[in-house]
């Protein structure tokens, strides 16, 4: 009875002590699945892991004797932990998934909208290219030598390497005699091509011709195949790129041949592209830049680039005349030689400069002489081969062609002495990679000064094109991204060498052929707009985008030939800005009533003021001014990277609406104001056209009319004072069946209206030689 009655009264204390405990503990994980839900009721696993989580943490605390703060605070961070690994692990799920972030830019931009109107202040000229500058010049595109091999283990979802973005997208590969592809870059109007990237090192040039090397004399080809220098050897010959660990960029050889390089020349002289052409800096070297250059495969290219460019086959036209003679030749000298036959076209006559190497400081023992070194050795071959530009033209009846007019090309005609030519080059270095002033730096200045023309240097400010959709959206739609970019270069070669250029030499803002959901959508167009207007400001003369084919950061898709939204951003750009370029300065002026909610704001007029404050600090807009010298011109580029936020421009200095006319308005958005879009709208329409080419020749004629119509809002735009509309709309006339042609139309204003842009986009707003701001602020150059 007694050993019956203390187990009875062991049960009934056990009891009162245990359940308590228990239905505290209940009521723990009760709250805290309230507080933080489970991931899904699918996720069987995660809820079995967070049960026994929990548990086992809650017998701890039992057994330790804590009280119920410290337990609850235990499982607090506990839950929290198991919440960011499933937020992580979602996070990683919806990387390929673009719908998910249109949809949250949708949401985002329904929640709250709001007007703010702006006061910009042209405050001083920044950098003024002067009468003899060419704006037009200063957009540049890169053209690369990655091969269809090259591919990037990011932008999927298992992290695999299926992303190849280089085919037929190189320098090698891409379909240069492609209609579409000669348009496109053709309504450009005279781009700069800047031929390099990180292979340029390793590119070797065919020496002689195919049949040529069949005919050469067997005395000569036994001596080479009976070099002991093997290596030598190996590297003398044009070899087929192929992969490689011996290199940094996973690459070795590659063959430039002398045909691919006349079918390069041919389509950079029908879409009147100048050429920056980077000589391999490593022939002979052996992947040690501490070596000695050799270079006798560059003097064999540079040679080569003397010889006639062959000219296509035309229609015969008998009643054309030919066109003007544009060399400039001395008047003396024609007294003596009229009898001689004008110059040909040369295959130098494209190119306009030359760049030793891509990146070379990536070696660690590359020092500053060794490195200048190699840029003396280019530049006395270029005076030695071509001659310098410095002689007189009066003695032998020399001809200097300055390569850097695209319009100064002589017309064909038979051969005549290359001797009697001269041309002059520009001569740039040393690609660096975010610039960094240093003593490598200052010294390789000192050392380089009077043979340069300008010093380049790469960025890509957005980081690494493997991160996600997420990161990269908020780096490119980040208002305050790149305001300094440039400043410190500029700077710099103030101070030490003011006489010379600066350029961004590659550009493309995600490094690692950019992202495939980022770097070739209507986002990517706002990091670009800004970095270009901001280097102009910190007087650069030459900027550079990666790429004009290839990776995801392409202006055309390889894959269609159709721009990517990008692209239309280069052409307003290039078109509308001008030479002189303001400084401006943006300031509030108030938050307008629109649809801001009676929460957000407040009557109290100190209140106002606060929020004007934050509103003021948080600008997501930017706005830059230029002067187009020959239209006499003010054009405003205006970016608003709010998603929420209308801007309007009441006032530019003390210019008013009504001084604000007559103006033409491009304003770029997306279909339904998602940043992902792959298609772009300019004054709310599709400017790439899709049209059928009839073939009777009458309704050719009328559609050339109507081409150029469309291409009316260029003519006064140019900033070099051509018109080449005619060019362009003849170039339509020949399409097929189905072609793609350019659209824009602008939007002109006549009547005072303020300047609204609406939220995530951006606008170009030029303003006629009429309207009182283009009179007062560009009347005088």
């Amino acid at each position: 009875m007694t050993i019956h009655a203390a187990a009875f009264l062991f049960l009934v204390v056990s009891s009162i002590i245990v359940t308590p405990i228990i239905v505290h503990h209940w009521q723990l994980n009760h709250w805290c699945d309230q507080r933080s839900p489970r991931f899904s009721s699918d996720n069987s696993s995660s809820s079995q892991m967070n049960h026994h989580n929990s548990s086992s943490y809650s017998h701890y605390y039992e057994d330790q004797g804590k009280d119920n703060g410290t337990v609850l605070s235990s499982l607090r961070r506990q839950r929290r932990r198991q919440r960011q690994r499933r937020q992580e692990h979602g996070r990683r799920r919806r990387l390929h998934d673009t719908s998910n972030v249109q949809a949250k830019t949708k949401t985002k931009t329904k929640t709250k909208e709001t007007t703010i109107a702006l006061r910009v202040q042209l405050t001083d000229l920044a950098h003024d290219w002067g009468p003899s500058g060419d704006f037009g010049s200063y957009v540049c595109v890169c053209m690369d030598w990655w091969n269809q091999d090259k591919c990037d283990g990011n932008n999927n979802e298992n992290n695999t390497t299926t992303d190849c973005p280089w085919i037929h997208a190189s320098v090698l590969t891409a379909p240069l005699d492609h209609p579409k592809l000669r348009y496109w870059v053709q309504a450009l109007g005279g781009v700069t091509l800047r031929v390099g990237g990180t292979l340029a090192d390793s590119i070797v040039y065919q020496e002689e011709e195919a049949d040529e090397e069949e005919e050469a004399d067997e005395e000569e080809e036994e001596e080479f195949n009976n070099n002991n220098d093997a290596n030598n050897n190996v590297r003398r010959q044009c070899l087929p790129m192929t992969k490689s660990n011996r290199t940094h960029s996973g690459f070795e050889h590659g063959c430039l041949t002398r045909r691919r390089w006349r079918e390069f020349t041919s389509f950079a002289q029908s879409v009147k592209a100048r050429i920056v052409f980077g000589i391999n800096a490593m022939y002979g070297r052996e992947y040690d830049v501490t070596q000695p250059w050799d270079s006798s495969n560059a003097r064999s290219f540079l040679q080569f680039l003397q010889q006639p460019q062959p000219q296509p086959q035309q229609q015969p036209q008998p009643q054309q005349q030919p066109q003007p003679q544009l060399v400039d030749v001395d008047d003396s000298s024609n007294d003596h030689h009229d009898d001689q036959p004008p110059l040909p076209v040369l295959l130098a006559d494209a190119i306009v400069g030359f760049e030793f190497g891509n990146e070379l400081f990536h070696f660690e023992n590359i020092t500053a002489q060794n490195q200048a070194q190699g840029f003396h050795q280019l530049n006395d071959l270029l005076n030695e081969i071509f001659g310098d530009g410095d002689d007189e033209k009066t003695s032998n009846g020399l001809v200097v062609v300055d390569n850097h007019d695209s319009n100064n090309v002589p017309p064909p005609s038979s051969p005549r002495n290359p001797r009697s030519r001269r041309h002059r080059f520009d001569l740039y270095g040393a690609d660096v990679v975010s610039w960094k002033r240093g003593p490598f730096m200052d010294e390789f200045v000192n050392l380089t000064q009077d043979i340069l023309t300008g010093y380049t240097w790469h960025a890509y400010p957005l980081g690494s094109g493997q991160d996600d959709v997420q990161h990269l959206t908020e780096q490119m739609m980040r208002a305050d991204k790149l305001d300094t970019l440039g400043d410190k270069p500029m700077r710099h070669i103030q101070q030490v060498a003011p006489h010379l250029k600066l350029v961004m030499g590659e550009a493309g803002g995600a490094y690692n052929s950019g992202h495939v959901n980022c770097s070739n959508r209507f986002m990517d167009s706002f990091w670009y707009l800004k970095a270009m207007a901001t280097l102009a400001q910190n007087k650069h003369d030459l900027f550079c985008r990666q790429a004009l084919l290839g990776g995801h950061y392409e202006l055309i898709d390889q894959a269609t030939l159709t721009p990517n939204p990008s692209y239309f951003a280069a052409l307003l750009f290039k078109r509308l800005m001008g030479r002189h370029i303001w400084h401006t300065s943006t300031a509030l002026l108030a938050l307008l009533a629109s649809s801001w909610s009676s929460s957000s704001s407040s009557s109290d007029p100190q209140q106002q003021q606060q929020q004007q404050q934050e509103h003021k600090v948080k600008l997501k807009q930017r706005v830059f001014a230029h002067c187009n010298e020959h239209a006499s011109t003010v054009t405003l580029l205006v970016l608003n990277y709010s998603p929420d936020t209308t801007a309007v421009l009441e006032q530019v200095d003390e210019f008013v609406p009504v001084d604000l006319v007559p103006r033409e308005e491009y304003i770029a958005t997306a279909p339904g104001n998602a940043l992902t879009s792959q298609t772009i709208l300019i004054n709310g329409q599709d400017p790439v056209v899709r049209v059928v080419i009839p073939q009777e020749e009458e309704q050719q004629e009328q559609d050339i009319q109507q081409q150029e119509q469309s291409w009316t809002f260029l003519k006064n735009s140019r900033s070099d004072g051509q018109d080449d509309t005619t060019a362009a709309a003849t170039t339509a006339g020949q399409g097929t069946a189905n072609d793609e042609r350019l659209f824009l139309e602008p939007n002109t204003i006549t009547s005072p209206q303020v300047i609204e842009l609406p939220p995530y986009s951006y606008g170009f707003f030029v303003f006629g030689q009429e309207s009182r701001i283009s009179q007062a602020k560009c009347g005088g150059f």
